[in-house]
């Protein structure tokens, strides 16, 4: 997980975020905000083998935060895919639409950042699902996408 460090006090950090969610239009989005001793220790003491880069926000640092809501589990689980899928498409998506979304999602967490895709390849697939998307439609999800097996995300198109 990316962090920044921010010096704003918490309530005007609080502010801030509610102003920005409201400019989205949809008050039910949250962030989640950390301590200094949680960035801390995450960091460990914001020490210089976890910087990542300086940018306009200033450094940034690589950190750990143990938490249970990791998007990689749900990956292994096929049954879990709807989960992931935008609440505010109201289960109205194609489900091989949703999965080859998620195989380019998959494809952007591996591990080693060489074998992560270009951002502009991301982009291009992303271009592609939206293009046939559009071509195929939408309608709801179709219920056998909770009746398939158990399995890793297939790179399929």
């Amino acid at each position: 997980m990316a962090m920044g460090f921010n010096t704003q006090n918490d309530s005007s950090r609080r502010r801030y975020i509610t102003e920005e969610i409201k400019k989205i239009g949809k008050g039910n989005i949250s962030a989640r905000i950390f301590t200094f001793r949680e960035l801390c220790v995450a960091t460990q003491n914001f020490h210089l083998d976890n910087l990542l880069g300086e940018g306009g926000f200033g450094r940034v640092y690589k950190g750990i935060i143990p938490s249970s809501n990791q998007a990689q589990p749900l990956f292994k689980d096929r049954r879990k895919f709807t989960l992931m899928a935008d609440p505010l498409l109201e289960d109205n998506y194609p489900v091989k639409g949703l999965y080859q979304a998620l195989a380019v999602a998959a494809m952007c967490l591996q591990e080693e950042a060489d074998t992560r895709p270009l951002i502009s390849d991301v982009v291009t697939a992303l271009e592609f699902l939206s293009i046939h998307r559009n071509e195929e439609g939408s309608g709801k999800r179709s219920s056998d996408a909770n009746q398939r097996s158990n399995g890793d995300v297939q790179y399929d198109s």
